[in-house]
């Protein structure tokens, strides 16, 4: 683990402060987990973009077999980036 230093706006140090006093956590445990959180969405959005530009590419001329591919393939990289510690790993 590395240590950082960020700028934060006062309010959002205080709702951060608030959150992490009710959820009994540290401040950068839940910075930490906050930040996981945000690459996860990241992550998803970007393979959904791709799926989406990957079939209004091709699925006109896509066959039926091709298409049902890329679903599994988009399937399990979107289970990848939810489940990074089962990455590589058959659903």
């Amino acid at each position: 683990m590395r240590t950082i230093q960020m700028t934060l706006d006062d309010n959002l140090v205080k709702a951060v402060d608030r959150v992490s006093k009710e959820l009994h956590t540290s401040r950068s445990a839940f910075t930490r987990k906050a930040l996981q959180d945000a690459l996860a969405r990241y992550k998803v959005e970007q393979l959904i973009l791709w799926f989406n530009r990957s079939l209004h590419g091709s699925a006109k001329a896509a066959p039926r077999k091709q298409h049902i591919m890329q679903k599994n393939k988009l399937r399990n990289r979107l289970s990848d980036a939810i489940h990074p510690s089962r990455a590589g790993r058959s659903v």
